[in-house]
């Protein structure tokens, strides 16, 4: 497996505020699907694609020429979008780790509860107060697992949030399904299953 395949856990894409974990060097695209999935609720499904290589060869140019982008991109930024669904008051997740790769079983659910808790903190890398109204709760472990397909399609609402390990599309890392109420936009579940058969993790960057 080539370092360009590798991921790092140690930034987490959140998805409704349960812990995603996505890669810094390797992320490529989002792909996300919207669809009501029966009376008063909807999913949002989202794919965090790795990049291809030429994305790859690309930022690795752009670095060398001195043009790669600045330690906080996006922090002179104005434009915003609201997202479709609201967080509960209180939101509890779980992790299952039956299936995490041996790399990092056990430095994972630290990685994922860190970045889990700087969600729910507001924490922003730009500097900028910010307020939230939700607060994060990590249940434990489960032997519920992520519902969702190894063709990367949301396969169910149990109304448990989950954080789990398992097959996935060769492109996708990571995939989140977030169900919430049609009337009301507020969150019920949602979960996140990691790719553990093709995509390498780590939880400290390896050297050179």
């Amino acid at each position: 497996m080539t370092r360009p395949r590798l991921a790092t856990l140690t930034a987490a894409l959140v998805l409704a505020a349960t812990a995603a974990v996505s890669a810094v060097a390797t992320t490529g695209a989002v792909d996300r699907h919207v669809a009501p999935v029966e009376d008063g609720v909807t999913v949002v499904a989202e794919a965090i694609l790795a990049s291809t290589p030429f994305e790859q060869a690309a930022a690795i140019g752009a670095a060398a020429e001195g043009t790669a982008a600045a330690a906080t991109p996006g922090c002179q930024a104005k434009p915003y979008a609201l997202a479709a669904w609201r967080m509960p008051a209180t939101f509890t997740w779980y992790y299952n780790p039956a299936a995490a790769p041996a790399s990092v079983a056990a430095s994972a659910l630290p990685a994922i509860k860190s970045a889990t808790n700087t969600l729910f903190s507001a924490r922003s890398r730009c500097g900028t107060a910010t307020t939230t109204v939700t607060t994060g709760v990590y249940a434990g472990t489960s032997t519920k697992a992520a519902q969702v397909s190894p063709k990367g399609t949301c396969t169910g609402n149990d109304n448990v949030s989950v954080t789990s390990w398992g097959a996935l599309p060769a492109s996708v890392l990571a995939y989140t399904c977030v169900y919430y109420r049609t009337g009301s936009k507020t969150v019920l579940s949602s979960d996140v299953l990691i790719d553990n058969k093709v995509h390498k993790w780590f939880t400290t960057k390896p050297a050179g």
